[in-house]
Parts: structure tokens; C-alpha cells; sequence
């Protein structure tokens, strides 16, 4: 376990944004975002297949917990990059398919507040975050946004965009990740070129739930590691990048807003996007005494931006806004930088899910996942 984990603010020059800009520079479609120069030259040696491998919550901390220097991934890891902010699979993986940052695409976590009908609403799953009750607001829908491979296949029509998933989401016959790098493998013996985004729920679903540097994290870690070497021997023409959405921490406590003092009495709305990066929407005669008693509570484990800061400071990334970035950041969010989760019990709210380990936060541990390329020609 690496237990030095600092602060690290989000740096997009060096990050999974710059990975989709090279994506999107090779085939042809405009970026302004900086691209990854290890991957622009890995793709000058022109591939017909190029697939992109998301091991979720496989950061380079957990990377290297579970894995020796000699391990085939490790070997295979160019360097660290930065995730996009907030280091949560909502707005990472918006990021991967659309090919832009946080700011633009407006996807922050998992839960966001829409005003059309006043409650926090998960953005995967369109329930209640706090009731579990279903909405009438469709994120997905208010949420949508262009598709990078759509870009891509405006400009060149000889390509063949594919996604995988595990069945869990989409309730196809992917069930293990050796069946995930099957059907891999069965997409890039196909004919004609292809582009390929694979997405699996491992090691974040274990992390989770034991841990990310729990013996069972570590087992599907190791898995993860012997299945894509082999893999790698099988394919041909094929440039493999594996990388994360974001790391992972062990999560030591989780405290209420609830018991912070007077902090719960300044909030006009639930809190909302993830348990380490909260959306906070404070009554505007309350600013003060908020502040106040966010030193008092819970500085010593937390960030305080408000949203001039967020936006100043580029946290979500560069870009044109989308048009409700600012009403789904309210006027502040609270950021996790040490080991602690903030959380808020509401009436009629289910019992909050506490887990062993989480994400969304701004330390280098969750912030920073491996840029792995495998290139077969």
C-alpha cells in the first residue's frame, strides 16, 4: 500500500483528456486539448485496430500494490497521467466516449441535483440518490452529449466503432474478464479497421466493498494483469492502451454533515455528485456562518472551493461550459484530501452505504492511473 498520498490538483495537460485527444487527432477530428506525446508516437507506426482497455479504479497505486515491478503491466506502463476532476467513473468515462472535459460534457459524479423536479438524481440509474425512489428526470437525456466516435466516423468511414461492456450493464455474455478479452480479441480479427472501447467494473466493484489494497482487490488485480498478457500475444495489428478512470483510497471514517456543527442549517439543498466531492447549496444569507463552520468541522480533511474558485482554478478542465456546469456545481464543493467521505441523512432517505474503499476526491492516489500501451504489429 502507498500510504504517502498528497494533494494533486488536476493537471489535463498530462491526463485520460489527453489520451482521447490523441485518439481523436490519429483519426482525423479537431481537438484543442493537449495530447499524450507517448501515445501520438506509438500511433505514428499506423495500427488498423486501436482499443482502449478501462480497468475501473485501476489506478497506479493499486497497480502497484497488487503487482511487482516485473508484472506484465507494469512493465508495459509508459507513465502516470492524471484523471479528470472529480476522480469518479461518471464524469472519467464521459469523458473516454465523448473525448472532453468534465466542464464541457457537464457529467460531475453520481448524483446531481436537477432543479426541474428539486432532488438529487443518479446519473446512471435516474433514482432518487436519496430515496431510491425513481425520477421523473431522465440525466441521460438532459446529460447527452456528442460521442467522440461519431466524430470519428464523420471523417473516416472505413473505421468500425465498437463498445464492450460487462453484462451487468449491458446483459451481454461478458461475465468474466477472460470473456472480456475474447470478445476483444473476436472484434480485431474482424475485417476492416477498428476503433474499440472496452470498459470493465474491476477493480473498482472489489475495491469497493474489501478495499483497494485488500487480498481480494489484489486477486483481481493479478487477473486483470494474466489475461491481458495474454491477450497481448494474440493479437496483430493492434495498438492496446490500458489505463483507469480514476484510483482508489482506503476510506478511514465517514462523517454526517449532520453533526458539523450548524453547517446542516446553512444548506438550502441536499448535498450532491460523489461522497468525496460534494456539491453544497448554501442559503445566501448563510455564506458566512457556512464557511465559518466548514474551518471549525471539516478542514482539516477537506478542500473548500466555491464555484468562482472551481472555474478560475479549471477543475473540471477547459472548454465551453456546458450551459449548466455552474447550477450542477452550486455555490461550493467540498473536496476529500485526506481519508475521510462526507455524507448527509435526509427524512425519508435510505440508510447512507458505507464502503471500505472510494474515489472522487483530490489526492494523488485517486487522481493518477497508468498510460499502458501494447502495441502488435
Amino acid at each position: 500500500m502507498l500510504t504517502h498520498n498528497p494533494i494533486y490538483m488536476p493537471n489535463y495537460q498530462n491526463s485520460t483528456l489527453s489520451v482521447m485527444a490523441s485518439i481523436a487527432r490519429y483519426y482525423g477530428v479537431d481537438t484543442t486539448d493537449k495530447t499524450c506525446l507517448e501515445l501520438d508516437a506509438k500511433l505514428s507506426e499506423d495500427y488498423r485496430n486501436v482499443v482502449i482497455l478501462i480497468a475501473d479504479g485501476m489506478g497506479i497505486s493499486v497497480l502497484k500494490n497488487a503487482l511487482n515491478e516485473q508484472a506484465f503491466l507494469c512493465k508495459q506502463t509508459v507513465k502516470s497521467i492524471c484523471s479528470v476532476f472529480p476522480s469518479a467513473t461518471v464524469p472519467a468515462t464521459a469523458t473516454f466516449y465523448s473525448g472532453v472535459s468534465p466542464v464541457v460534457h457537464g457529467r460531475l459524479g453520481w448524483g446531481t441535483y436537477f432543479k426541474e423536479t428539486n432532488e438529487v438524481v443518479e446519473t446512471f440509474t435516474g433514482k432518487n440518490m436519496y430515496t431510491q425512489k425513481p425520477s421523473d428526470i431522465y440525466p441521460n437525456e438532459v446529460l447527452a452529449y456528442e460521442r467522440l466516435a461519431d466524430k470519428i466516423k464523420a471523417v473516416n468511414s472505413n473505421i468500425e466503432y465498437t463498445e464492450l461492456y460487462p453484462a451487468k450493464i449491458d446483459h451481454k455474455n461478458i461475465h468474466t474478464f477472460h470473456q472480456m478479452t475474447q470478445a476483444i480479441l473476436a472484434e480485431t480479427q474482424k475485417p476492416n479497421n477498428h476503433f474499440i472501447i472496452a470498459y470493465w467494473h474491476e477493480p473498482d466493484y472489489t475495491s469497493h466493498r474489501k478495499g483497494p489494497y485488500s487480498a481480494e482487490t489484489i486477486e483481481v488485480v493479478r487477473e486483470i494483469n494474466a489475461q491481458t498478457e495474454i491477450l497481448a500475444k494474440e493479437l496483430q495489428d493492434t495498438l492496446l492502451i490500458v489505463l483507469a478512470d480514476h484510483g482508489h483510497i482506503d476510506i478511514q471514517k465517514y462523517i454526517s454533515i449532520n453533526d458539523c456543527g450548524q453547517m446542516e442549517t446553512c444548506l438550502r439543498l441536499p448535498l450532491s455528485i460523489e461522497d468525496r466531492c460534494c456539491s453544497v447549496f448554501v442559503y445566501p444569507d448563510k455564506k458566512d456562518l457556512f464557511e465559518v463552520e466548514f474551518q471549525k468541522y471539516l478542514a482539516d480533511d477537506f478542500l473548500l472551493f466555491s464555484d468562482k474558485d472551481v472555474m478560475d482554478l479549471e477543475l473540471l478542465g477547459r472548454g465551453i461550459p456546458h450551459a449548466r456546469i455552474c447550477e450542477f456545481i452550486g455555490d461550493y464543493l467540498i473536496v476529500g484530501k485526506t481519508d475521510k467521505c462526507l455524507y448527509q441523512e435526509v427524512p425519508n432517505g435510505v440508510s447512507p452505504t458505507f464502503l471500505k474503499g472510494h474515489h472522487g476526491g483530490i489526492t494523488q492516489n485517486e487522481m493518477l492511473v497508468p498510460l499502458i500501451l501494447i502495441g502488435k504489429k
